[in-house]
């Protein structure tokens, strides 16, 4: 599981949030692109991050966790995933993800 940090200021109600992007199972499904997400809230949404990758994620049939420290967005409603399309394989099927807001237990999307 990797940590992300987003610089709010000192006043914000931080949160963490846990994100699962889940790699399809099928011929060529995964990326060495880089990824990134957008969380968007009733109350706010995210800037745009670029999730830190190793070797071993985003590989086909993989599930890749991250958690992230943001500030409060309020019941999640939508979640915006891209990648650069850089790399020598930067296609990418990805299958399904889950949001959890670690605060509330409250799963998004």
């Amino acid at each position: 599981m990797l940590m992300v940090h987003a610089s709010c200021s000192d006043k914000a109600h931080l949160v963490w949030y846990a994100l699962t992007l889940c790699t399809s199972d099928m011929p060529a499904a995964g990326t060495d692109a880089d990824v990134f997400v957008t969380l968007h809230g009733k109350q706010g949404t995210s800037p745009r991050i670029k999730l830190p990758s190793r070797p071993k994620d985003f590989l086909r049939g993989g599930e890749d966790t991250f958690r992230m420290e943001l500030q409060a967005l309020g019941d999640l409603v939508k979640l915006t995933v891209g990648h650069n399309n850089r790399g020598r394989n930067p296609g990418w099927h990805l299958n399904h993800a889950k949001l959890l807001d670690e605060e509330t237990g409250r799963a998004g999307l």
